[in-house]
């Protein structure tokens, strides 16, 4: 099981007419899954295809020929894949104490040496002088990383770094 939820972003109508021009741009995507079209533009008044480009100023536009009406509806598809990652961090204070005596994170994180997101397990308990943590694979289920030591000897890490 996956902790990442695909979403697919469907149709969406843009109407122009004299008033509200449509400035047609191509798309221009960072991510080459993504696609823009444009379709072809119809007559808003009697929904009639029109060979005219879509980027056509108003005043340029000559009028529909089945109801003379120069208001467009010009229909775009886009679709995109969104990649959502979610993850839980949790810590503990005593009373009166700033510090955490326990820190828990749970989750996706992405992995730069990788590159790509993995799951990670991390547990600092300093009242029981513990560190814990494993970072799998979410696509083979390999452990890539598991580290399990008394915190006090977790130096050279983080914040520990000199």
């Amino acid at each position: 099981m996956r902790d990442s939820t695909l979403l697919n972003l469907g149709r969406l109508c843009v109407i122009y007419s004299k008033a509200n021009e449509l400035e047609h741009k191509p798309a221009t995507n960072a991510n080459p899954m993504g696609t823009t079209t444009f379709g072809k533009p119809r007559c808003s008044d009697c929904g009639r295809e029109l060979e005219e480009p879509t980027n056509l100023p108003a005043d340029q536009r000559q009028p529909c020929p089945t109801c003379g009406s120069s208001s467009r509806i010009q229909s775009v598809t886009i679709n995109e894949t969104l990649e959502l990652h979610d993850s839980l961090t949790a810590k503990g204070r005593h009373e009166g104490q700033k510090r955490p005596f326990i820190e828990v994170f749970s989750g996706a994180d992405f992995s730069h040496r990788l590159k790509k997101w993995m799951q990670k397990l991390r547990l600092i308990d300093r009242d029981k002088d513990i560190y814990h943590e494993e970072v799998t694979d979410p696509d083979t289920g390999e452990v890539v990383h598991k580290t399990k030591e008394k915190l006090t000897e977790h130096t050279g890490h983080g914040s520990a770094k000199n």
